[in-house]
């Protein structure tokens, strides 16, 4: 439920990029001395600050409600680190998609299609074991970040020239 959580909020990044293209924003930025990068990596820092702390509120509001980390706290926080892990890797994707598109509707649109293959391939619905072998590798985090923050800084720098 905490993966469901923050690939859906993560999905905020890509319509807020697109919304800045779409109403000039991003043209205001590139008129200032700043790094090209610094725009969307200060979004996606952002963002994953924002889904950290919604994810530590899901953590803190189950134990609340009974649920019990069996192992112990340590365990605990490796989920909580994957968690967020995972929401820096979907919102530098989410970012990739809104400059990609450059329309907020679109954006919304284009990225529902991978989530939900992401939702219904994950543990909520069906123990990992269950699942075809290929598919357990699905989340490959630090792949998931680098390509598409490459992707999107590359195409964030295309978009200042017009092209």
């Amino acid at each position: 439920m905490l993966i469901q959580a923050v690939t859906l909020s993560a999905m905020r990044t890509g319509v807020a990029v697109a919304d800045d293209l779409d109403s000039g924003m991003i043209d205001r930025f590139r008129t200032l001395p700043i790094a090209r990068s610094a725009v969307l990596v200060g979004r996606t820092v952002s963002d994953t600050l924002r889904l950290a702390l919604q994810s530590f509120l899901l953590m803190m509001i189950a134990l609340l409600i009974g649920f019990d980390f069996r192992e112990g706290v340590l365990p605990a926080a490796g989920v909580f680190f994957v968690v967020v892990s995972f929401g820096v890797a979907f919102t530098a994707f989410a970012g990739w998609v809104g400059l990609r598109v450059r329309d907020p509707e679109t954006a919304q649109t284009a990225l529902l299609v991978p989530v939900l293959p992401l939702v219904f391939t994950s543990s909520a619905f069906s123990p990992i074991s269950r699942l075809p072998g290929f598919l357990h590798f699905v989340a490959w985090i630090i792949a998931i970040t680098v390509v598409f923050t490459t992707l999107g800084v590359r195409r964030y720098r295309r978009a200042a020239t017009g092209v």
